[in-house]
């Protein structure tokens, strides 16, 4: 076991306040063949100087790679190439982790023969510290159970970085560049050349939520590239898993339904071009699937004539299905 090196990438980007938490707790692992690269993504601040005093006055696990800016999809792809792991792991810089992650999941994947290992997700908010968990049951799920697990789970199974992943599966996977949302973008290509995922219990990431939420200060068209990422999660699904689609398109559905609502609440004219594109996928997909009820039924021949009340009727028919 000890044999087996695990690549930490960490992409660096504005997180002055937050790197050195990060940073040691990752070296402070109890499995100690790690190397850690820190990914300066161009950072505007002192982060890239902070990396360089980190390589040189903490440990010779660490390395440092300076880039010009590309974003967060290219920081990560770039520390894929450098790596030199028999396993990946990726770390935000603004979270860090539990002492013995890195031990458990890597113990937990080479006694099931799994080329990816999962453990949970700690949600703690910066100013309340309070702290929210999502733990997993322990098993070991073929690639097809870990899928429809993964789609059917609400507890964000799909982030990168609180799984280890062995490096191979990366061999023709990239992050997609520009985008937000790459994790659902590339989730359903790495479990699809797994022979099996592992799930441990327990919390071992802990995400720092420094936001005070979408709906506080929603980006229409940042969260726009979830919806698309989910529908191009939907087209993989449609090749290899079919019989899943319903799972996805559910969830792909009530994500247009929240973005419907915050345009509705926050920029009902200043989204138009966004709204009209979220009217159209979810017409589309309501015809095509069998989750749509009596009431959206009878309000779909509204949508193109009076998409304002179309749009409130919608999410009056999702509070009555709640309200059930």
């Amino acid at each position: 076991m000890n044999k087996q090196l695990i690549s930490v990438i960490v992409p660096v980007y504005k997180v002055e306040k937050y790197l050195e938490k990060c940073v040691c707790s990752i070296l402070g692992q109890t499995y100690h063949n790690i190397e850690i690269l820190l990914i300066d993504d161009g950072s505007p601040d002192n982060c890239g100087k902070m990396c360089d005093e980190l390589s040189v006055s903490s440990d010779s696990r660490i390395h440092v790679i300076h880039k010009e800016n590309g974003g967060l999809s290219d920081a990560r792809n770039r520390g894929i190439e450098e790596a030199k792991g028999n396993w990946l792991a990726f770390v935000d810089s603004d979270d860090y982790i539990a002492p013995d992650m890195y031990e458990r999941l890597l113990k937990a994947a080479l006694v099931n023969d799994s080329q990816m290992a999962v453990t949970g997700i700690s949600y703690i908010h910066e100013i309340s510290k309070e702290e929210v968990s999502f733990e997993l049951p322990v098993q070991t799920l073929t690639n097809r159970e870990a899928i429809e697990y993964f789609l059917r789970s609400k507890n964000d199974n799909e982030y990168m970085c609180n799984k280890i992943f062995q490096k191979e599966l990366f061999e023709d996977v990239r992050f997609p560049l520009g985008k937000w949302y790459e994790d659902i973008c590339i989730m359903p290509l790495l479990l699809h050349k797994c022979k099996n995922v592992t799930m441990i219990d327990g919390k071992g990431y802990y995400y720092l939520q420094r936001e005070s939420g979408i709906t506080q200060s929603p980006d229409i068209v940042k969260q726009m590239d979830g919806i698309y990422a989910k529908m191009q999660k939907i087209q993989f699904l449609k090749e290899h898993y079919p019989e899943f689609i319903p799972y996805s398109k559910r969830e792909l559905l009530e994500l247009c339904k929240f973005m419907l609502q915050l345009i509705n609440q926050f920029g009902w004219d200043k989204y138009k071009k966004q709204r009209k594109e979220l009217l159209f996928i979810y017409r589309q997909n309501m015809k095509e699937t069998y989750y749509m009820s009596i009431l959206d039924y009878l309000f779909l021949p509204m949508a193109g004539i009076f998409p304002k009340v179309y749009v409130e009727l919608i999410l009056f028919s999702k509070y009555l299905r709640r309200k059930k």
